[in-house]
């Protein structure tokens, strides 16, 4: 896990097949030290992502 304060930005992906059966990526832009960092997590369920969009939200 990185800090919220490390996260840039956010982006959701999802194709129509992915959207029939609930599922997206979700690429995350990380700050890491003096470079940038880019984490694409594939096929996860859209509850998850909609609890890391609210988590990236509130901070």
């Amino acid at each position: 896990m990185y800090p919220r304060k490390n996260v840039q930005s956010l982006m959701v992906k999802q194709s129509k097949w992915l959207a029939q059966r609930h599922f997206a990526s979700l690429t995350l832009n990380l700050r890491s030290g003096s470079s940038d960092k880019q984490v694409t997590v594939r096929y996860l369920p859209s509850a998850a992502i909609d609890q890391v969009y609210e988590w990236y939200r509130k901070h």
